[in-house]
């Protein structure tokens, strides 16, 4: 049974993105009934795996929704990723139905497996899009090794003075608005990391095995990609206790590139 570690959403309206071999085996698929809590979007429950469990949730689904641009009456297609327990990638390929505002369906298309990691596939977005769109055929992929199985954690990195190192910081931005500063007071509108905190590879531990990550762009234009990690314990100040972490990656302006902890404290 796969057991999704890592998850990815990543839209691309109206355009199709990929297509499966003949004869691939798919590894997802519609099923006719279900046991669980039915949900109030149309076609959820069917996506599961070939045992029955479910591939997505409704907080999880809805969260990008509400983080993305749809029309408000629109079929969109989207390309939803995680990482199975060998290290390989799945791909499902989702039709998302809106309805005045209001996602009311959403169906299995497709499905696809890669043997590369996320990260990789999040990458090659450009590469991919590009194949579809005029539709060149496949070259003959060459034998790749097998990902190692990925080690997963959850332990803050600790790096003396590391919440105020400028060069560790993803952009000017981030260093500017969320450095550890003790002459101000971190607040939940801009919060400060940790004074030991490692900044850098706490950004590279989230982007490289995110809780939950996911891309989208609006008619053609540049991929923006949100990544989520939860620590195990507090990468901000006293004032703004937090575990969770963010990364936000524009693909056509690095200088909107972010990083940040994110608080709930009002």
């Amino acid at each position: 049974m796969k057991k999704i570690v890592l998850t990815l959403l990543s839209l691309c309206l109206l355009v199709s993105l990929f297509f499966m071999n003949e004869g691939q085996v798919t590894q997802a698929k519609e099923a006719t009934t279900t046991a669980v809590q039915k949900s109030s979007i149309k076609g959820l429950d069917k996506i599961v795996d070939r045992y029955g469990n479910k591939l997505l949730t409704e907080a999880e689904i809805l969260e990008f929704f509400n983080t993305s641009a749809f029309a408000s009456n629109s079929s969109n297609q989207v390309n939803y990723f995680y990482t199975n327990t060998d290290g390989t990638t799945s791909i499902l390929k989702l039709e998302l139905i809106v309805r005045n505002n209001k996602l009311t369906e959403i169906y299995l298309k497709d499905s696809d497996e890669k043997n590369s990691s996320i990260e990789t596939a999040v990458k090659n977005q450009e590469e991919i899009v590009s194949v579809a769109r005029f539709r060149l055929p496949k070259p003959k992929p060459k034998p790749k090794p097998k990902p190692k199985k990925p080690k997963i954690t959850k332990e803050v990195p600790y790096k003396k003075n590391g919440g105020t190192i400028k060069k560790d910081f993803i952009s000017e931005h981030a260093y500017k608005r969320h450095k550890y500063d003790p002459s101000r007071k971190s607040t939940s509108n801009r919060t400060q990391y940790g004074k030991n905190v490692d900044v850098a590879k706490l950004r590279k531990l989230t982007m490289s095995q995110p809780d939950q990550a996911w891309s989208h762009r609006d008619k053609g234009g540049p991929w923006r990609t949100f990544y989520k990690k939860q620590f195990n314990k507090n990468i901000s100040t006293k004032d703004t206790p937090t575990t969770h972490h963010r990364v936000i990656i524009n693909t056509a302006d690095s200088s909107k590139n972010t990083q940040f902890p994110l608080s709930f404290k009002n």
